[in-house]
């Protein structure tokens, strides 16, 4: 038995139309090209944080420098991340202005527990020098 059933072709547009955008809808074939151009890495969101990247590049060179290399930008974000009040968690869970208030706290506390270093004349904080090696070494995205 043959099912060789002719439709005309304005019954497969009907059909088509109905069904093509809800199954593309559901597959999201775009989400592949947006996910490659936004960066919601907790890396990205910290080097946000910087209104200044020359400096932080200047800075945070330094620090590496100081630490002797060998170390990269994801053990600098764990570093950071793993000290601020709920950790990586809070950090990567947190909107931009709280990710801010997380680390201007831990800033302070830094000061506060004498956690400094001194690079190029600058006093700054554990956590400013990383944030700036993290905002110095991660790839800025082209302005929109």
């Amino acid at each position: 038995m043959s099912w060789s059933r002719r439709i005309s072709r304005r019954r497969f547009l009907v059909v088509a139309a109905a069904t093509v955008p809800a199954a593309a809808a559901a597959l999201e074939p775009w989400r592949a090209i947006v996910a490659v151009r936004r960066d919601h890495s907790l890396a990205a969101r910290l080097a946000r944080l910087v209104a200044h990247r020359d400096s932080a590049r200047v800075i945070g060179g330094e620090y590496l420098q100081m630490l002797g290399g060998g170390v990269d930008r994801l053990q600098l974000v764990a570093a950071l991340a793993s000290e601020l009040p709920g950790g990586h968690r809070a950090a990567g869970a947190a909107s931009a202005e709280e990710l801010a208030e997380l680390v201007a706290g831990r800033v302070r506390q830094d000061f506060e527990d004498e956690r400094t270093i001194s690079l190029r004349g600058w006093i700054v904080s554990v956590t400013e020098a990383r944030l700036a090696a993290i905002a110095g070494t991660t790839p800025q995205r082209p302005a929109a």
